[in-house]
């Protein structure tokens, strides 16, 4: 499935990439996300005109069954593989399950 997805924020956009690459992003999520359980960066290269990282998700589960049939927590777990173009200031995100 591919979608697009546009938020303006009311802020420099230095800023808003300051915020989001910063090093405590993961421990802000967390902190004020209720609907993650866990959130890890995995990997960050920088080359000067890229950002790519790899971070872990856990949400919370949404629900615990469909019907009769258990949905483990496992299921929900993805890794996100996302690249940040600095020139076009787009970020390119990847959802990556591992169930």
């Amino acid at each position: 499935m591919n979608f697009e997805v546009e938020h303006v924020f009311d802020a420099p956009v230095e800023a808003v990439e300051a915020a989001m690459f910063h090093p405590q992003y993961a421990s802000f999520l967390l902190e004020r996300s209720d609907v993650l359980k866990e959130h890890a960066l995995k990997s960050f290269e920088d080359d000067g005109l890229h950002i790519t990282r790899k971070v872990f998700m856990a949400p919370k589960p949404a629900f615990e069954s469909i019907g009769n049939k258990k949905v483990p927590p496992e299921w929900f777990e993805l890794v996100e593989g996302s690249t940040y173009d600095r020139r076009e200031r787009k970020l390119s995100v990847q959802h990556i399950p591992l169930t």
